[in-house]
């Protein structure tokens, strides 16, 4: 019987004496709403994941700030154990100072690093460390280019001797770094750790770099208790060093499905509008029905039914295009961006969250509304009787 109603449904709704276009219309929205919410993820998505990675591979999954008070045993000790869970561990002397080459001034966050063969960062491999590698922006600003000298000062290190002068130190630019990344490229720079003890008269190291970590936080909190260095070491995730990026990308998400959303309430009022013209046409059939012995309530249960039905297998149908549209996309990876952008082609990234919300969200407002509009026709027909009676004249 619900095979045949559902058929009986479907023929009324796609036949010539009483099809509506404006259901088809809204169903037709339905489907490209999925497609759409599916689709956009699954592009946004990818190209959030990749502005992460590429975030990672500079900055590292994890940063640890040590403590002046942690003495170098228990630091290599920390380093040891740490390199069994992470494909690079860098040790590193990060310090805020001022670089001038000829009359151009700019700030620098200067990063040196302890230089091992097996502990170089993968996006440094290649590069000259022999000097300053500074980043392009940064270049740029003050003019630089390679071989050129460029002073360092430092306003928190000073000579006393000399009446509170800061530390001056010069080297040559040995490379420049390029990563597309504003915040690394304008004020970032690289050289040996020993360059910045000097400048600054320290021996010490005041943080550890994690890159490519195979652990989470609570694994790495466990093993800064362990090692008894909690009140020594201050430990912070990526996403610990940039929430407002965070921030930013949920919020794309959160005004991508409020749009969405309201996308797809203006469709469902399409849905009311044609299921209500679609139900006063087929209000004869649905009294017959009841006129041969199906009751009221069957006849509620098999069109909400077949409402829902309808509604899934849209909503589906866009999902599975979207699908297979992004894995198309994954497959062959055009190339659909000139040179001056980052990412060239599509990337594509998508959870079964997004999978399941794509299908869920448009299926739920335009199923409540299809509900409202089927109980709206029940409330102005409670009783078939007088349409009997018509069907009789």
């Amino acid at each position: 019987m619900s095979i045949s109603f559902i058929r009986f449904f479907l023929s009324h709704l796609l036949s010539s004496r009483s099809r509506q276009k404006i259901v088809l219309l809204a169903l037709f929205g339905l489907l490209l709403s999925s497609f759409s919410l599916l689709f956009l993820q699954g592009i946004m998505g990818g190209l959030q994941e990749n502005m992460i990675q590429r975030s990672k591979d500079i900055h590292g999954d994890f940063l640890l700030r040590l403590d002046q008070d942690l003495s170098q045993s228990e630091r290599k000790q920390l380093v040891q154990e740490l390199s069994d869970y992470a494909e690079f561990v860098t040790q590193e002397l990060e310090v805020e100072l001022l670089v001038r080459h000829r009359n151009y001034l700019s700030p620098v966050l200067l990063r040196g690093l302890l230089l091992n063969d097996d502990q170089i960062p993968a996006f440094l491999k290649g590069y000259d460390l022999s000097g300053l590698i500074l980043g392009s922006d940064l270049a740029r600003k003050i003019r630089a280019y390679q071989l050129a000298e460029v002073v360092m000062y430092s306003p928190a290190a000073v000579n006393e001797m000399l009446g509170d002068v800061p530390r001056v130190s010069s080297d040559e630019v040995s490379d420049l770094f390029h990563s597309g990344q504003i915040e690394v490229d304008g004020i970032q720079a690289w050289t040996r750790i020993e360059f910045v003890q000097n400048l600054l008269a320290e021996t010490k190291v005041n943080s550890i770099r994690l890159y490519q970590a195979t652990l989470n936080v609570s694994q790495l909190n466990n093993i800064v208790k362990r090692q008894g260095l909690v009140s020594k070491v201050k430990l912070y995730s990526w996403a610990d060093l940039f929430p407002e990026l965070m921030w930013a990308f949920q919020l794309e998400n959160i005004v991508m499905i409020l749009l969405f959303t309201s996308m797809c309430l203006l469709i469902s009022l399409s849905i009311v509008s044609g299921f209500s013209l679609f139900f006063n046409k087929i209000k004869f059939d649905l009294a017959t029905l009841w006129f041969l012995g199906c009751s009221r309530k069957k006849l509620n249960v098999l069109c909400l039914s077949t409402i829902q039905v309808l509604n899934l297998i849209v909503c589906s149908m866009g999902v599975a295009l979207a699908l297979l549209i992004l894995k198309l996309l994954k497959y062959f990876n055009p190339t659909v961006m000139p040179d001056v952008f980052m990412e060239r082609s599509l990337p594509v990234s998508y959870s079964w969250w997004e999978l399941l919300l794509s299908l869920g969200l448009p299926y739920m407002i335009a199923t409540i509304f299809s509900i409202l509009s089927y109980r709206q026709f029940f409330q102005e027909n409670k009783s078939f009787l007088p349409l009997i009676r018509r069907l009789g004249q």
